[in-house]
């Protein structure tokens, strides 16, 4: 035989077997580990994180926009992986078990947020012309002095907005009376925003942005002569079921949400105060004040049926008590002798809707909604009467925006709606002897 075919069928061999080598010791380095990082509370990507094995320090990597990060290992193992912010001490880790023929985990890290001053972003819109729109985020009214962590609160700071110290503690905007404007809640008419005292009806965790047009708004929102406040709700936690107790001097409330199941996910959250419990009651002048008391709750489920088609269920609601008395020998009394005696004033509302945002096409959102609306107020004044008033309203909205260009948009709506409005008076005609 040749000893030239011979050299070469070994050479062949030789390379064969270098081959062989090759893939296996590759499929021994293909052991790549996938993760998350996340911030702990708000659940948003982090950027920029900085990932390594405790054991292998050459193995590290930090996550990108999305948060995602992956670690390719040499060898199955037990190993200890860790993720901390950039100059931060404070690190999460966890210990993972690499086995041959078992997939890879995936980790999720939640890390706190540094406690550095955060980069400020300041966002401006397009059209500078829209004088009678404002827009601000949930974040933003929370660092605003004095808001006490509620967003709405922030209201007070804006231009042409003045809190009332009456009624309902709602705002007037721009002249107009605190009755003359219109509240939205995630496009869904709602009939109370605030309770007395100016604290808003909403968990502050929940807003996720506001809208206030004090002038020249829209015509799918009700006609109104004050102000239209639209409160966009952020949607609930989908990565897992968490929860938050809050519980202070004058009140506490909670919030439960996560994944209900795939596609699926809620929130339900519910406060009451209970100062007027701890502080009883306030006399001057002959009048006793009793502090009011309110509570409310805010509920969304969303079922997301496909990449075209999203159904979401919502609750929200709110109440008001205050209660008085005027004693028979008090300034008031005298001038107003049937108001003498106990007084009390009650106000609720209630909002049920379900909304069906879909996409016709690429390029053309459609939302229906349709619910129901219930507010009643329950009064008495002495021996002057009572008034009792409930109002129950049936609405169906439909909006759809249909893109001209980059710049402008047509939008089609309609609005029906039907409202049954039942009102109970006792009253005497009492004549001022002052």
């Amino acid at each position: 035989m040749n000893s030239n075919f011979i050299f070469k069928f070994l050479i062949s061999i030789c390379s064969v077997f270098m081959l062989l080598s090759s893939a296996a010791g590759a499929d021994e380095m293909n052991w790549i580990l996938k993760g998350k990082v996340l911030e702990k509370g708000t659940r948003k990507p982090v950027f920029g994180a900085a990932i390594s094995v405790q054991e292998i320090s050459s193995i590290s990597t930090v996550s990108d926009e999305n948060g995602n990060f992956m670690l390719t290992f040499p060898q199955p193992g037990k190993y200890i992986v860790m993720a901390a912010f950039i100059g931060e001490s404070k690190l999460a880790s966890k210990t993972i078990n690499l086995e041959t023929g078992a997939a890879p985990p995936i980790l999720t890290f939640y890390l706190l947020a540094p406690s550095v001053l955060p980069e400020v972003v300041v966002n401006a819109e397009r059209n500078p012309n829209q004088v009678g729109k404002t827009v601000i985020k949930g974040e933003e009214l929370r660092q605003i002095a004095g808001s006490s962590g509620d967003p709405l609160k922030g209201l007070q700071s804006l231009p042409g907005v003045a809190m009332s110290n009456s009624g309902g503690s709602a705002p007037a905007v721009r002249g107009s009376g605190p009755g003359d404007n219109f509240y939205y809640a995630d496009s869904i008419p709602v009939g109370k925003m605030f309770h007395y005292g100016g604290i808003s009806v909403f968990n502050g965790d929940l807003i996720d942005n506001f809208n206030l047009y004090s002038a020249a708004f829209a015509p799918y929102f009700d006609n109104v002569t004050g102000a239209i406040l639209d409160i966009t709700l952020r949607n609930p936690r989908t990565d897992r079921l968490g929860g938050k107790v809050n519980i202070s001097m004058t009140g506490a409330d909670f919030l439960i949400e996560g994944p209900a199941s795939a596609g699926q996910s809620f929130y339900f959250t519910a406060r009451r105060s209970y100062f007027d419990l701890l502080l009883h009651s306030i006399e001057r002048k002959g009048v006793t004040l009793q502090i009011p008391n309110y509570s409310d709750y805010q509920g969304k489920y969303i079922w997301n049926i496909n990449s075209d088609n999203r159904l979401t269920a919502q609750l929200i609601g709110a109440a008001d008590n205050l209660n008085a008395n005027i004693a028979s020998d008090s300034d008031i009394a005298k001038t107003q002798p049937d108001l003498a005696g106990a007084l009390s004033f009650k106000d609720a509302s209630a909002t049920e809707a379900v909304v069906w945002d879909s996409k016709f096409s690429s390029t053309i959102n459609n939302k229906l909604i349709a619910g129901h609306r219930t507010n009643s107020t329950d009064g008495s004044a002495g021996m002057a009467g009572t008034i009792y008033t409930l109002s129950n309203t049936s609405f169906v909205r439909e909006k759809i925006i249909l893109p001209v260009n980059d710049k402008h948009e047509l939008t089609l709506a309609s609005n029906v709606s039907n409202s049954d409005v039942g009102l109970n008076l006792n009253v005497k005609n009492t004549n001022c002897t002052q």
